[in-house]
């Protein structure tokens, strides 16, 4: 009876360990997601200000006999950006990111058809940012970036092996890293005005415009006082959310600087991740994941400030 015993109990111990690794992939999994989460929000945040300065912009336009409504339905096309600032790449890096931490949960749970379609339909995204004539819109090599991690993700579903599949994403490090670096050159970039605050920049332009036009004594306000008030009110809430954001001598905002400060923790515990992961006591990458987690909750909290 001794024999079997034996091996039943180092069976135990294996099982254990293998528990002890996923919940490790499990919490990093996680702390990525509300990571991608935070970015997501200020992106959406930031998207929906512009739009909605420049949607003021157009009412004021539409509401005054000078007014140009063709230059300002223009200036609400330009929240979108262009190029490697396009909000739409934006969005797909930041997919890219949080698919992998839901690719990662779903070999962990044996639940891989979960994600199939929202991998596919991210991909479909990043092939659509082209110009009228087929090229790409964004810098190929920040294409490149994001679509390697895609193209990873897609072929560990579809080959479904399990502890095969999780070992190819616990390596996936180098892609990863170069992936979460063109979400972190949108916000904060060292070598010239970020793309974010240039995105902040044409937010502050287009609401100016604005508050300018519905100063005391504008015939707008003079002729629609309750209608004036709100706009003000708008425009007031677009100042603020642009305060805590845009640069200032050459320093980036609160709000950006927390953001990238979570993305540099991220990073900084993917190489971590990488030698910890599949370990039975990955105390490295636990202690790695509290600052990071931290960062991301700081992040958070100076997002939802700014408003």
């Amino acid at each position: 009876m001794s024999v079997p015993l034996r091996a039943i109990a180092a069976f135990a111990v294996l099982a254990l360990a293998g528990c002890a690794n996923y919940k490790a992939i499990t919490n990093f999994a996680g702390e990525t997601t509300k990571m991608t989460g935070a970015v997501r929000q200020e992106i959406q945040q930031v998207a929906k200000l512009c739009n909605d300065a420049a949607d003021v912009r157009v009412l004021l336009s539409e509401s005054t006999p000078t007014g140009d409504v063709e230059a300002a339905k223009e200036l609400k096309k330009s929240c979108g950006l262009t190029g490697d600032a396009t909000v739409a790449f934006q969005d797909v890096t930041v997919d890219t990111l949080e698919l992998y931490a839901r690719t990662l949960l779903a070999m962990v749970d044996d639940k891989q058809f979960e994600v199939r379609s929202s991998i596919q339909g991210t991909a479909k995204k990043l092939g659509a940012l082209k110009d009228k004539d087929g090229a790409s819109i964004v810098n190929p090599k920040k294409v490149t970036a994001v679509a390697s991690v895609l193209s990873l993700l897609a072929d560990v579903l579809v080959k479904a092996e399990r502890e095969e599949g999780i070992r190819r994403l616990v390596a996936a490090g180098p892609d990863l890293v170069a992936n979460a670096r063109v979400l972190r050159n949108f916000f904060v970039d060292e070598a010239q005005q970020s793309n974010y605050d240039g995105w902040l920049t044409t937010t502050a332009r287009v609401s100016r415009g604005s508050e300018i036009s519905v100063g005391m004594g504008k015939p707008m306000a003079v002729a629609e006082p309750i209608r004036t008030a709100e706009m003000r009110r708008q425009i007031g809430v677009t100042s603020k959310a642009i305060d805590s954001r845009l640069a200032k001598a050459g320093k980036a905002g609160d709000v950006p600087t927390k953001i990238v400060a979570a993305i540099d923790a991220w990073i900084a515990s993917v190489p971590v991740f990488q030698q910890e992961a599949l370990k039975s006591d990955p105390r490295a990458l636990l202690n790695q994941l509290d600052d990071f987690r931290t960062k991301t909750l700081e992040a958070r909290d100076a997002i939802e400030a700014g408003f």
